[in-house]
């Protein structure tokens, strides 16, 4: 930790010195101090909303999902937008997806994608398809879902060559 006083230190044989006074010292401590305590919560799952707002289609778009950017393996995805239809045309990834809830929402999982739903605890529930809620399965691809499906009056309909794994 840096006290305040004079301080030096080496690099290739030459000798630097610095010099931090208490105000410095202080600053540089709360900065500290900060990072120290808020850098952990940033790592923490972000609620990714389906809002349409951008080409109101594809997954991949992060305008389309509140707040904006495309979901990551940590982030639990909610698609519930009335009328709603969103699909995905590559490779994805979310920590939980929830689809349906408040009103008729589709997600559809095109050919030859791939996507990885995996929660931080295989006893969570990682795919919950709500009432109203629908995903289609077109083609072939790989979905692995590492936790729990939801049972509440989901509809999961796959092409034989579609190769859906719960693990």
């Amino acid at each position: 930790m840096i006290r305040p006083g004079r301080k030096s230190f080496s690099v290739n044989q030459r000798k630097y010195h610095f010099s931090v006074n208490q105000r410095q010292y202080h600053r540089i401590s709360a900065s500290i101090l900060l990072l120290v305590f808020f850098l952990p919560f940033s790592a923490y799952a972000a609620e990714k909303q389906w809002s349409g707002a951008g080409d109101g289609i594809y997954w991949s778009d992060p305008d389309n999902w509140s707040p904006t950017g495309v979901p990551t393996a940590s982030d639990d995805v909610t698609i519930s937008l009335e009328k709603t239809n969103v699909y995905v045309a590559e490779t994805f990834y979310a920590k939980t997806i929830t689809v349906g809830g408040r009103g008729e929402a589709t997600l559809t999982v095109q050919n030859f994608v791939y996507g990885y739903v995996t929660p931080d605890d295989t006893s969570s529930t990682a795919l919950d398809i709500r009432k109203d809620g629908n995903i289609i399965f077109q083609g072939a691809g790989d979905i692995i879902v590492k936790g729990k499906l939801g049972t509440s009056q989901q509809t999961v309909v796959s092409e034989p060559a579609f190769m859906f794994v719960v693990e």
